[in-house]
């Protein structure tokens, strides 16, 4: 029998979440030998409910279950994906460590494996974010946006699906496809300075209880510092823009020959009207960065597009 540490480590059931959750054990377990890691599946409300429209569900939908299970002692880590946590944590919790991020680009797949400019008039494109539709029609004002739901393989389905499910294509995150090794599917990778990818997007968050030290210790092996740089500064535009998921906002930054490149983007949710500006700032600041891109994009209106 093991007299090892044990760490609960709670995630969403998913397939995507769990692949995520044991590249995470994974990752762990090759820096401490001494530990026995446990996963525990926590069933969120956004997993629960299938049908109504996420943008509608509040905050939250796919963590504060996992937080709840860090307050009852349930488990000790949370991993999400860092899109899925809003931009402001209660100070109960902390974000041990920002994993290293994926392909934070968006991707198209459709049922003719074709760009995004070659699609035919009309083509209808499933997703339930209104950021990727304002994206969307804000290029091509001819689509047609349907709502879809679903985890990672259902969306893949139905949007190959054509007459059998109502749609031709969808727009996702490359970071959900690449992790469950379904690459053969993607058309095509969208250009991030026009389709500008959500807060967050391919790093994951590993979630504790800010006065839980030793799980600090533990999950920190884990930390990626440009990811950590990235996911600061495009937080902070978050919180100072006042966006969430129901809202067409988002931030992307990135590391570039020693400094640090952000690119905010704001819209109204039909495409009609689109801000998009970049700042290249310090990598020893990001939290100003994104702070400084946000008010520059509130200047310019940004505040009644995400309100609209």
């Amino acid at each position: 029998m093991s007299n090892n540490q044990i760490l609960r480590i709670g995630t969403r059931g998913s397939d995507l979440a769990m692949t995520q959750c044991k590249t995470v054990v994974d990752q762990l377990a090759a820096q401490h030998s001494g530990v026995d890691f446990k996963v525990i599946e926590i069933n969120t409300r956004g997993d629960a409910d299938r049908s109504s429209r996420l943008d509608q569900m509040g905050v939250g939908v796919f963590t504060k279950a996992l937080e709840d299970a860090l307050l009852d002692g349930r488990i000790d880590v949370a991993v999400h994906s860092l899109k899925d946590l809003p931009s402001q944590l209660g100070t109960e919790f902390e974000i041990a460590a920002v994993t290293e991020r994926e392909d934070a680009r968006e991707v198209l797949i459709n049922r003719w494996n074709c760009g995004f400019a070659d699609m035919p008039v009309g083509a209808r494109i499933g997703t339930g974010s209104p950021r990727r539709k304002a994206q969307v029609l804000g290029q091509r004002p001819d689509i047609v946006i349907s709502e879809i739901r679903g985890n990672v393989p259902t969306r893949i389905e139905k949007a190959l699906g054509g007459e059998s499910s109502g749609l031709d294509g969808s727009i996702m995150a490359a970071a959900g496809v690449n992790r469950l090794k379904r690459t053969e599917v993607i058309a095509e990778h969208l250009d991030p300075a026009i389709f500008v990818p959500a807060v967050g997007q391919g790093s994951l968050a590993l979630e504790i209880s800010s006065a839980d030290e030793t799980a600090h210790n533990i999950v920190a092996a884990a930390e990626d510092q440009s990811a950590r740089i990235a996911a600061t500064a495009e937080r902070s535009f978050l919180r100072t823009t006042e966006g969430g998921c129901s809202a067409p906002v988002t931030a992307y930054a990135r590391p570039l020959d020693g400094k640090l490149v952000i690119t905010g983007f704001a819209a109204s949710l039909d495409g009609s009207r689109i801000l998009i500006e970049t700042l290249v700032g310090s990598l020893s600041t990001p939290d100003d960065l994104g702070n400084e891109l946000a008010e520059m994009l509130l200047s310019q209106g940004a505040a009644d597009l995400i309100g609209s």
